[in-house]
């Protein structure tokens, strides 16, 4: 398990924008969507998947489940890029 400034849930405009930004900045980064893998240049990471619960790790950050059973650690917020059902 690795552990991320920023956890980014959406590869929409918005979602993409955000981690390209980060990763520029030298943030580790990782984006959950299917099939968009620009930030990658840039040093940040893609994982297909979809997001099942984000829940707060204290001071220490937060944690993001995604539907297979995946734990992602992250120090900063998550953003939302998507309305559900999109």
């Amino acid at each position: 398990m690795s552990r991320y400034d920023v956890v980014v849930i959406g590869g929409g405009a918005a979602g993409l924008s955000a981690a390209l930004v980060l990763s520029r900045a030298r943030r580790a980064v990782l984006v959950v969507e299917a099939g968009r893998a620009e930030v990658v240049g840039y040093g940040g990471e893609v994982v297909t998947g979809t997001v099942s619960e984000i829940l707060a790790d204290g001071p220490r950050g937060f944690w993001v489940l995604l539907d297979d059973g995946q734990r992602i650690s992250t120090v900063s917020g998550s953003v939302r890029t998507t309305k559900s059902g999109q």
